[in-house]
């Protein structure tokens, strides 16, 4: 007998119960246990819900002329996008179109309901909540929060998907899909309560390319990751680089320039029908002061539409009004009902890494400013929350998370993540962790972050894609912390992109993937000319590993190609534009750069002997050495050139080395380089 029944055993007999009561007291007790174990074991949901309990029974989805989608009569935009959501997703996966009504449309056909909404905008939901006393309402389960529970009304089968606002109401039809599920040929759901909300109330995505917020499929998901605010960045003038797309706004808005709008409004109307939050994103880094360009861009954001002020100093640095501007900003959204947490702020860079600092403790000493949402780049501990207080913070200090430690790929650089494709396609990127960024946070170390932070977002992973993937990583880990499983969420995504048949088949693909990409030297960030671009095998002897490995992956990924388009919950465009053509793509060039012969593969210490000859001044040697190499090497680069053709850097790669067996000079210039690193 153990501690808590001996003395439990002890008090009960004190207190004048029987050894039966006693008994049966301690088998209900255990067998509730025990269901709570077994309940937290089979859910099928990932992130796993605070509340879960399974009935131990099913419903059958009905025939389409006997079911329906009912939304309140006071719908708002994001509850009404909700169920043209949950109806896209069945249709995508199931084959099957569910039809949207209003409430007062419901007709005695109808044998089964999906009701979608919140009780202040749903007369029938509302009813059944309180006939069945389901604790529903704006703080329960709390904002973002939602229910799920099915309920007999009459000779009718009930869904309640129940938010405690209008995201809840999105977040809860994508988690009563995931619960859905074929058997044979029906589709069924098993009977359950779900009460869920997020353990970190502020999840967000901003970005620094308008258009990619705007790639079909993108916004919905942020939705998928239970994202609930993002911003607008904007600016024309910036021209594409060979790694960052056009009009890429780092730093936000540039204050005083006339803002191209209508993209910028579609983007805000876009999300706020899915119900995220927006804030405008100005670059606050000014040499004049009184920051009247920063409040005119501002304002300008307002009138668009977007909920919050975003004063952003970041890498620019604080230029020489900050404060000044900071409190101007401040008096703004105070005129538009736009403070607290609706008010965010990024420090100047070596600010935003370090709480502690002299330009964080006089901006925070800015009346209003210590109530505003501050972003650092810090991993949340508890050292900083009290740090964050020391210099007058109200706030929990929220986490910037740069994803910027993803090892490159056969289409795409390493660090920020674009594409190297000439024609800027998408590039496949097995799906990564968090700890592929700044402070390597790994999950045992995050289980505490809700007590740290209330407001995390990702950052970096620079051209968009694969949102599905990185996005998720991030907002579906913040929904949950303390109950994250990686692996179990690897499996989610792969779920819900690909079908359920086919998880393990995508886990293999990236697994392996993985395994092949340790073969060859990958593209570093700044990828050109000749670091780790284009990839080539780090030894040549490992050739035959490679191309039995591109072999199996290739098999993967003509299954996937095969059968994840019927069974994918996104768009199948989509699923082919951003994940199944950019895999197939990557095999083939895997294949193309395992096969090609590189000068570096046979001119090992030829640096070394250059260098050595420079220094000798034997200039007729140099010559007489680069002869030797120039016909073999202009046959190499000949075949790469034509080879890669469709990727960028090719040519700076092939000009680089060029250089290398023509010019003297570039070697002269090179081996004075080393000579001064040796000093």
């Amino acid at each position: 007998m153990n501690n808590f029944t001996q003395q439990f055993n002890k008090y009960s007999k004190q207190a004048g119960f029987s050894s039966a009561l006693i008994f049966t007291v301690l088998i209900t007790i255990s067998f509730s246990f025990l269901v709570d174990i077994v309940a937290a074991e089979v859910c099928p949901l990932m992130p796993v819900p605070k509340v879960y309990r399974d009935h131990g029974r099913s419903w059958q989805l009905a025939t389409p002329e006997k079911v329906a989608i009912v939304i309140g009569s006071k719908a708002t935009a994001p509850e009404k996008y909700a169920a043209e959501r949950l109806q896209g997703l069945i249709q995508h996966r199931y084959g099957q179109t569910l039809k949207i009504l209003a409430e007062d449309q419901v007709h005695t056909d109808l044998k089964q309901v999906f009701l979608l909404g919140q009780i202040s905008t749903h007369t029938l939901l509302d009813r059944l909540c309180r006939d069945n006393k389901i604790d529903l309402g704006e703080t329960s389960p709390g904002p973002d929060g939602f229910v799920i529970e099915y309920v007999e009304d009459g000779d009718r089968q009930t869904v309640i998907v129940g938010g405690s606002n209008p995201r809840g109401v999105i977040y809860g039809q994508d988690v009563l899909f995931d619960l859905m599920k074929a058997q044979e040929s029906k589709i069924v759901l098993p009977v359950v309560t779900v009460r869920d909300w997020p353990s970190i109330a502020w999840r967000g995505r901003p970005h620094s390319v308008l258009q990619h917020h705007l790639v079909p499929g993108a916004l919905d998901a942020y939705v998928r990751a239970r994202i609930n605010f993002t911003d607008v960045r904007d600016n024309p003038a910036v021209k594409p680089t060979i790694i960052f797309a056009a009009r890429k706004a780092s730093m936000g808005f540039p204050a005083g320039v006339p803002i191209d709008k209508p993209p910028v409004k579609r983007m805000i109307d876009e999300s706020h029908r899915r119900g995220l939050f927006v804030y405008g994103t100005v670059s606050c880094c000014m040499k004049e002061k009184g920051g009247d360009a920063v409040v005119r861009t501002f304002e300008e954001l307002l009138e668009l539409g977007v909920d919050g002020l975003w004063i952003s100093f970041d890498d620019s640095g604080a230029g020489n009004d900050a404060f000044g501007i900071s409190q101007r900003v401040l008096e703004l959204g105070k005129r538009h009902n736009i403070t607290g947490r609706k008010i965010a702020i990024t420090p100047p860079d070596g600010d935003y890494q370090v709480i502690d600092r002299d330009f964080n403790r006089k901006c925070a000493a800015v009346p209003g400013m210590e109530e505003v949402q501050w972003m650092f780049t810090r991993v949340p501990c508890q050292a900083d929350v009290e740090m964050a207080k020391n210099i007058g913070l109200k706030r929990l200090p929220g986490w910037w998370h740069n994803l910027e430690g993803f090892e490159g790929g056969f289409l795409h650089n390493g660090g920020v993540l674009c594409t190297l494709r000439a024609d800027l396609k998408p590039a496949y990127v097995n799906l990564q962790p968090l700890i592929h960024g700044w402070g390597r946070p790994k999950y045992e170390q995050l289980r505490n972050a809700p007590n740290c932070t209330d407001t995390v977002l990702l950052w970096c992973v620079c051209n968009g894609w694969p949102e599905e993937y990185e996005i998720a990583a991030m907002g579906l880990w913040a929904w949950n912390p303390e109950g994250h499983d990686w692996s179990a969420l690897c499996s989610s995504i792969y779920n819900y992109v690909y079908g359920p048949d086919q998880v393990e088949t995508a886990r293999q693909f990236d697994n392996k993937l993985g395994e092949l990409k340790s073969l060859f030297h990958m593209p570093l960030w700044q990828f050109s000319p000749n670091k780790g671009w284009p990839c080539r095998l780090k030894k040549a002897d490992n050739r035959p590993k490679a191309l039995a490995l591109i072999d199996q992956l290739q098999s993967l990924a003509d299954i996937l190609s095969a059968r994840a388009p019927a069974k994918t919950a996104i768009d199948p465009t989509r699923l082919e534009n951003i994940y199944l053509e950019p895999m197939r793509t990557t095999l083939i060039y895997a294949r193309k750069m395992a096969l090609l012969d590189y000068p570096e593969d046979s001119l090992t210490g030829f640096d070394n002997r250059m260098f050595k000859l420079i220094g000798e001044g034997n200039v007729q040697a140099v010559r007489q050495a680069m002869d030797e190499i120039r016909p073999k090497v202009e046959t190499q680069l000949t075949r790469i050139s034509t080879e890669l053709q469709d990727l960028k850097g090719i040519q700076e790669y092939t000009s680089f080395w060029k250089k290398r067996i023509t010019d003297v000079k570039y070697w002269e210039k090179e081996a004075a380089k080393q000579r001064k690193k040796m000093k």
